[in-house]
């Protein structure tokens, strides 16, 4: 049996939006070709903010949800994110995502157009999406469900109420059969 060989691809610290908050994990090589493995799940984030980027980095931390973090900061980033267009054509480090969470104000479009937007993608209508604010009237909220939001969660500035509000969202999607996060707790 030959030798298996891991490398582990990391990148500098950098302040572009679209570089995950964590290291990439070890791809195991065999014959200078990848084995398959597993991928890390991948959470896409569209949020504007610096700190409630940096809640919700340390609410999945907290949580014990093993996913990568990317964070794009307009519409037309996530998009092409997305589609895997643009700067986010590589595939491997802009791997698709297993759940979009947005903030419903973002620059120049709503959080309502980039649900209508997935939900007629066709490789991507069942993504799963929750959509985070915090000022969501309860007819805002009942339009973005009729777009096909899956869950809109009040901003919070605790990062513990906030790993305990996509802990429970992630039990319930994981007893419906419907996530793919593991769960470290």
């Amino acid at each position: 049996m030959k030798d298996v060989t891991s490398i582990i691809i990391t990148y500098p610290d950098t302040q572009s939006s679209a570089l995950p908050a964590t290291p990439f994990t070890p791809f195991p090589l065999t014959l200078g070709h990848p084995v398959a493995s597993p991928p890390t799940p991948t959470i896409l984030t569209i949020e504007n903010s610096d700190e409630d980027f940096d809640l919700l980095d340390r609410a999945l931390k907290s949580a014990g949800l093993s996913a990568r973090l990317y964070r794009v900061l307009n519409i037309s980033s996530a998009q092409n994110y997305l589609l895997g267009t643009g700067p986010f054509r590589d595939q491997i480090v802009f791997p698709k995502p297993y759940l979009v969470i947005t903030n419903s104000r973002l620059a120049a479009f709503s959080a309502q157009q980039l649900i209508t937007w997935i939900r007629h993608q066709p490789t991507l209508e069942t993504l799963p999406i929750i959509v985070q604010s915090a000022s969501l009237t309860s007819e805002q909220r009942g339009e973005l469900y009729q777009h096909g939001a899956n869950f809109c969660l009040p901003k919070t500035n605790d990062a513990r109420q906030l790993a305990h509000q996509l802990l429970t969202i992630h039990k319930v999607w994981h007893q419906l059969g419907l996530v793919r996060l593991q769960s470290e707790c």
